[in-house]
């Protein structure tokens, strides 16, 4: 699933990434009333420079999370169909 949605990001192109942050800065979005607005958080992250992931995950590991999360992937990967398919 994961793949999909990466192939799916990345196929947006970049002035439709950019209207949808208009978008996102006119509306004043947040997550919730305890997170500041998205458009803001961006920001914050394009000003800084990249720095290298500090999670690590062994094979095992990451096998132990999917096997977690695999009841709740066809659910999501309906919401996700669902939002995308009929938000453009």
């Amino acid at each position: 699933m994961r793949e999909i949605v990466r192939e799916r990001v990345h196929a947006i192109p970049a002035l439709e990434w950019e209207r949808l942050r208009r978008v996102s800065r006119e509306l004043g979005h947040q997550v919730d009333s305890s997170h500041p607005p998205t458009a803001l958080g961006r920001d914050l992250v394009a000003s800084r420079e990249p720095e290298s992931a500090g999670v690590h995950l062994s094979a095992a590991d990451e096998v132990r999370i999917d096997r977690e999360l695999a009841p709740y992937v066809p659910s999501l990967q309906e919401r996700l169909y669902e939002q995308h398919t009929f938000a453009w």
